[in-house]
């Protein structure tokens, strides 16, 4: 006898997990809700995403982290896998996306959270001639930080071929410097800021593209990412964002190529 009800038992314990009622996942779904753990993918671009989490993006994601409506996990990939795992609803939330080099197949898929941050990309190098027609560096191999080759290539209309990785700005600094390499390519205000630091004289710049970089969040086209954009955006409105994108507002209005200057500039608000 208590044989049969150990079977009985075990047998109602089994089917309940292998055909699970729609109340039994609707009660797990709704306890995961009111947790609101965002999974976030991010690919490495700095300054505004670090290995070491201190750049601008590591920090506002911090700052809604703290809040009481969210908690964020982090996960860094590359850029395109980054789009995969959103559209797959394997994350909740790209950051950072840029907007202007974007598919229009890809954005009716998704729902936009601004930051109201712009920046440019450009080449770097201790030779004017270098840059005048950027295709004459012959067989020179373009620097670029660490995860970047895809969307310089983007910028740049340049085969990605014509990229090699490097850990930082600083070793790109650094072997620019040294005359191990003869043009790099990056964001503009971490570009000159460590140029600065290192007080190398006589570089110059040139722009790679007209289209700046528009840094956005994504998140899928349904209600979730519609429910999470109203958060944010709300968030944000209580937030001195600007503040938090200080630094990266100082070089937006220089000219399209030119030589850096290591003396300060007053910030572009």
């Amino acid at each position: 006898m208590k044989f049969i009800l150990f079977f009985m038992c075990f047998y109602i314990h089994v089917s309940v997990l292998a055909n699970p009622s729609p109340d039994y996942i609707s009660h797990e779904a709704s306890s995961l809700n009111n947790e609101k753990t965002l999974h976030v993918a991010l690919e490495l671009f700095p300054p505004w995403i670090m290995a070491d989490e201190t750049g601008s993006v590591d920090e506002l994601l911090k700052i809604i982290d703290r809040s009481p409506s969210y908690k964020i996990k982090t996960r860094y990939t590359t850029y395109a896998r980054a789009k995969q795992l959103l559209l797959s609803d394997q994350v909740d939330i790209f950051a950072v996306g840029n907007k202007n080099h974007e598919s229009p197949t890809f954005l009716n898929k998704v729902v936009t959270i601004y930051l109201g941050v712009e920046s440019f990309v450009d080449y770097y190098s201790q030779s004017k001639q270098k840059l005048n027609n950027i295709n004459d560096v012959g067989s020179y191999p373009i620097g670029v930080t660490l995860g970047g080759i895809e969307l310089a290539a983007k910028m740049s209309g340049l085969p990605k071929e014509r990229f090699f990785e490097i850990i930082s700005i600083e070793s790109l600094v650094k072997m620019l410097k040294a005359g191990r390499i003869h043009v790099f390519i990056a964001e503009r205000n971490h570009a000159i800021n460590a140029i600065k630091r290192f007080d190398l004289k006589n570089i110059y710049y040139k722009k790679a593209s007209e289209i700046p970089l528009d840094f956005v969040f994504y998140v899928k086209n349904n209600n979730k990412g519609e429910m999470i954009k109203h958060d944010f955006e709300k968030l944000f409105n209580t937030l001195d964002v600007d503040s938090i994108f200080h630094e990266k507002f100082q070089y937006l209005s220089l000219p399209d190529k030119g030589q850096v200057n290591l003396h300060p500039v007053q910030p572009h608000i």
